[in-house]
Parts: C-alpha cells; sequence; structure tokens
C-alpha cells in the first residue's frame, strides 16, 4: 500500500509545480483545470488499479502516464529551461502510452503481431518527435527571435525541426488509425459476453485515438498547422479521462466476477454449482461435464463432445493428480481472462472431486450394508439347516424315549422327558423366530409387500396396511424397506402407546415410499435411541432419506424413502 501511495502523491506533487507553472505562464485557469483533470485522472485510476491489482503493471504504468502529463504542462510556463528541456520534449507521451496500455489490456494483449508493431511503431515515432523537440528547435524565448541557437546543439533553423515534426506527426497518426482498427476488429471478433466488458475500452479508445489523429494533422502535419481550440482541448480531455476510468471500470468488474467465485464455492453446499459459475463468468451457455465411462457428459448422464479449436466454445478440461474429472465448456473469449476463468475452474474442479468422494463414501457404505445382509442371511441358512434341524432332531428322540419310558411304566422319567421336551420346544421356536426375524422367509420368497402385510398381521393393534407394490426390487431395497417398517411398527408398540397404526408402501417417480403412522403421543426424537438412528444411516447408505415428524400429542410419522435401484 506504501508504495502506490508514495508514487501517486509524487506524481500529483509534480502536477502541482507544473499547472502552477502553466497558470502563470500562457494558460487560464480553465485551461489549467481541464489540463489538470487529465493528469488527476489518471494517477487516481492507476492508484485504484495498483492496488486492486497489486501484481499487474497496469496501475503502476497509469500513474506514470499522469506524471509525464503534468511534466508535459511545464511546457505552457515562463521558466525557458523548464519548457525547453522538460515540458515541450516530453508532451504528447501520454497519448502513446494510452493507446498502447489500452491495447494491452484488451484482447490479445501486445503479443498479437499488429499490436507489437503498432506499439512499437508508435513509440519509435514520438522518441523522433520527442528528441527533435529537444535537440532541433531553437528556444521558445522570444526575445531571441531564433537568432540564439538550441540549448544543445546551437541550431538556430527551423527547417529540419519542421521536417521531422510532421514526418513524426504523419507516422504517429498512422499508427494511431491502425490501433483504431484493431480495436475495432477486437470488439467485433469477441464473443457478446466479452464485447460487454470492452465496450467502454473500446469505445473511449476509438474517441481518443480519433481525436489524437486529428490534431497531429492538423497541428503538426499540415503546411499551415491550426491550433487547437478550447472545445477541441476539452474533448481532448475527456477522452483522456475515459480511457484510465474505462480500464479501472474493468479492473473492478473483473474483482466483482472474483467475488462471484466465492459464490460458486459457496453452491458446492447447495447443489447449484452449474447456475452459480454461469453467472461467475456472465456465460448463459457454460456447462460442467463429468468424465464417466470413457466419456464427458451432461448433468442428464448423455455424452457431449468437447468443442473443436477455432469454434465459439471452448473447454477447460479439470483434472486432480492426473485424474480426469470433467470438463468446463465455456465461451472461447473467456481465454482472455484466464485469471478469472482459472479460479472458476478450481471451483468446478472441487466441486467433481467432492462428487466423486462422496460417491466413493456411498458405494462404499452400500457394500457394507450388502455385505451385512449376506452375512445375515447366511447366518439364517446356517440356523435353519444347523442348529435348527438338530435341534429338532433331538425333540424327536426326546418325543420317542418319552413315549418308550410311559409304556415302560415309569411315569415320573416320562414326566421328566416331556418337560424337556417342552423346554426344547420352546427353545426352538425362538431360533425359529430369529432366524425369521433376520430376514423373514416370505420376503426372500415373495418379496415386499406379502413380507409388510405378514408383519402387518402379527402386530397386536390394529394396523391399517395399504400396501401397492406390484413388483419385486432390489434384495438390498428390499430389506432395507421391511426393516424400516418393522423397527417404525415396534416403536409405536413400545413407546408410543398407540392403539391405532396405518401402514403404506408405494413407488413415486423417485423410488419406494414406506410409511408407518401412530396415534400416539408423539414427542418421538430421531437423534435418541439406536434403532432410527442405524435406520437412517442405512437407508443414507443405499441412497435414501429417512424422516420423522413427531409432534407431541400428535402422533408420530416415519417415512422411508429409497430409490428402486440401490446405487
Amino acid at each position: 500500500m506504501k508504495g502506490p501511495l508514495v508514487a501517486a502523491g509524487l506524481a500529483l506533487a509534480v502536477g502541482v509545480l507544473a499547472e502552477r507553472a502553466a497558470l502563470n505562464g500562457e494558460w487560464n485557469s480553465r485551461q489549467v483545470a481541464v489540463d489538470a483533470a487529465v493528469g488527476v485522472a489518471s494517477v487516481l485510476a492507476g492508484l485504484v488499479a495498483w492496488i486492486a491489482r497489486p501484481r499487474s503493471l497496469v496501475g503502476p504504468v497509469l500513474v506514470a502516464i499522469g506524471g509525464l502529463w503534468f511534466l508535459g504542462s511545464f511546457g505552457y510556463g515562463h521558466d525557458m529551461a523548464a519548457v525547453d528541456y522538460v515540458g515541450f520534449p516530453l508532451q504528447g507521451w501520454h497519448d502513446v502510452l494510452l493507446v498502447a496500455l489500452l491495447l494491452a489490456v484488451t484482447p490479445g494483449g501486445v503479443r498479437e503481431p499488429a499490436a507489437r508493431v503498432i506499439v512499437i511503431g508508435a513509440l519509435a515515432a514520438q522518441t523522433v518527435l520527442a528528441l527533435g523537440r529537444l535537440l532541433l528547435r531553437p528556444p521558445l524565448d522570444a526575445t531571441t527571435c531564433f537568432c540564439v541557437g538550441n540549448r544543445i546543439t546551437g541550431i538556430t533553423e527551423p527547417a529540419a525541426y519542421d521536417a521531422v515534426v510532421r514526418s513524426a506527426g504523419l507516422v504517429e497518426a498512422g499508427f494511431a488509425v491502425a490501433a483504431l482498427v484493431l480495436l475495432a476488429l477486437r470488439w467485433r471478433a469477441a464473443a457478446p459476453t466479452a464485447r460487454r466488458t470492452l465496450a467502454p475500452l473500446v469505445g473511449a479508445g476509438a474517441v481518443a485515438a480519433a481525436l489524437t489523429v486529428y490534431t497531429r494533422v492538423t497541428t503538426k502535419v499540415l503546411t499551415t498547422p491550426t491550433p487547437s481550440g478550447d472545445t477541441l482541448l476539452e474533448a481532448m480531455a475527456v477522452a483522456r479521462i475515459a480511457i484510465p476510468v474505462a480500464i479501472v471500470f474493468s479492473l473492478l468488474r473483473g474483482r466483482r466476477a472474483r467475488a462471484r467465485v466465492a459464490d460458486v464455492v459457496i453452491s458446492l453446499d447447495r447443489g447449484d454449482t452449474d447456475a452459480a459459475m454461469r453467472r461467475a463468468l456472465a456465460d448463459p451457455r457454460l456447462q460442467l461435464l463429468r468424465w464417466e465411462d470413457g466419456a464427458y457428459r451432461d448433468g442428464e448422464g448423455r455424452a457431449v463432445p468437447l468443442p473443436a479449436p477455432g469454434e465459439p466454445l471452448s473447454a477447460t478440461l479439470l483434472e486432480r493428480d492426473g485424474t480426469a474429472l470433467g470438463a468446463l465448456v465455456h465461451d472461447a473469449a473467456l481465454r482472455e481472462e484466464p485469471e478469472l476463468l482459472d479460479a472458476v475452474a478450481a471451483a468446478g474442479r472441487l466441486a467433481l472431486h467432492n462428487e466423486r468422494l462422496l460417491e466413493d463414501a456411498r458405494a462404499s457404505r452400500r457394500r457394507i450394508v450388502e455385505s451385512g445382509d449376506a452375512e445375515r442371511r447366511q447366518l439364517e441358512r446356517d440356523l435353519h439347516d444347523g442348529a435348527q434341524q438338530r435341534l429338532v432332531a433331538l425333540l424327536l428322540s426326546l418325543r420317542t424315549l418319552e413315549r418308550r419310558t410311559g409304556e415302560a411304566g415309569d411315569v415320573a422319567l416320562a414326566d421328566q422327558l416331556d418337560a424337556l421336551a417342552a423346554e426344547l420346544s420352546g427353545a426352538l421356536g425362538e431360533i425359529r423366530d430369529l432366524a425369521h426375524g433376520i430376514r423373514p422367509p416370505v420376503l426372500e420368497e415373495e418379496g415386499l409387500g406379502p413380507a409388510l402385510l405378514a408383519l402387518a398381521a402379527r402386530v397386536p393393534v390394529t394396523v391399517e396396511a395399504d400396501v401397492r407394490l406390484s413388483r419385486r426390487l432390489e434384495p438390498a431395497v428390499e430389506t432395507a424397506g421391511y426393516f424400516a417398517a418393522a423397527e417404525a411398527l415396534a416403536n409405536a408398540l413400545k413407546y408410543a402407546g398407540a392403539a391405532h397404526v396405518r401402514l403404506t408402501a408405494g413407488e413415486d417417480g423417485a423410488g419406494l415410499v414406506i410409511s408407518v403412522r401412530d396415534d400416539g403421543r408423539g414427542g418421538a426424537d430421531p437423534s435418541h435411541g439406536s434403532g432410527l438412528v442405524g435406520l437412517g444411516d442405512r437407508l443414507e447408505a443405499l441412497g435414501g432419506s429417512l424422516t420423522v415428524e413427531s409432534p407431541a400429542g400428535g402422533g408420530t410419522t416415519v417415512t422411508a424413502r429409497l430409490p428402486a435401484h440401490a446405487g
């Protein structure tokens, strides 16, 4: 911050001295005010640009241009040494450098061969003109009548000076016309999005270039130069002020655009990243493509070819650690704003990377759920085919032994065997219930619809069942849906004190929906208790969700949603 302020303060201090000299010399207060406005505008615009973009040369160059303008104003004072050595040779540099800066900040910059030729040619012509004023022109001291030679070379004949001034002025006018044409071509070639940004710069530059050509031709090229009137001088001042103001406007617009990049990052949590990117880049045609299954795909999953070079749209590839994530398709003109484009691309890269991480996490959780279901099915088979069958065989043996003992007349032993058989039968029933609770046979054999109806029939309260499922779903979805209904019904019995429960199940456009509503006391907190929490985690692992509505005294409604295809 200190450097820009010191430089701007120094330039303005020079301006105060120069304008004071001009006011005491050939100019009136109005002319001094107009002249000072040009320099002040350049310096202040440069200061703003310097602070806003400290790593850019635009701010320092604008401050220097304003300082050069003030140094040229010494040419209108009465101190002949200041006029001959400083003011007169440095006049004109402001316009040339301003046009060069204008070419540098518009699309293509000075990297284009045409722009490079224009800038180098205009600077060379201005250098020749400045040297001619310094070395060839006799002093402006009116008392010398050209009798005293130039302060440096001693030349008293103005013919050489006139020839140099006319030639250099003509060359400068030609390059100003070329700059005007190039600015127009750049504006025409730009896409509509970029034209809005370029319009103030190109408009101000066109007016300034046109007026520069006019003044160079009328005051330095014509055989009989025409002095510039106050109206023309004021028009030139307005154009000279408009260019730095337009440049700063463009820079501040870039800062606002970068602020919109922050909105892109914030949008990652809201799920509207694409829309935020379009706003940040002011590009309604922007698309964020995902790299999936060997192709770039849009939000609908359709494969989209990337634009070829030279087309109105361009593509920025998004990768992370060498892995393709997707691509950002945008207006090709945005290549001229690499900082903004890179920032938005980084946000897009982060969004796609987060999507990959989230999908990997979901896939991992889904595999855990499916693995748990497989283990439960295996446990059910082990209980049914192993322990349950052995207990059944043991029960049959006990009953046979009991019958034989009774026939032999040992009534006491027969009673003991009967009691053992009853205990064994109860244990067998508990194992059978456990096996059915792991995954009921009706769910495996007939599907979720019949399993839910059977579940509702076993509940010892009135259950109104409305089950509309006409097809089988994936095993993981059916299992999760069944246990969601079972957990909700169990909670209605254990905690809600419900007398009536309504169970509904069906499919909507998104997948399976199961709802259990009771007329109990309500006030349930789904964050307390492992049942609903674990159930919610299970549903989320399959891409589903669990919601609980339980106002105090208003009953409880548990709704489980699952996609028709898990994953």
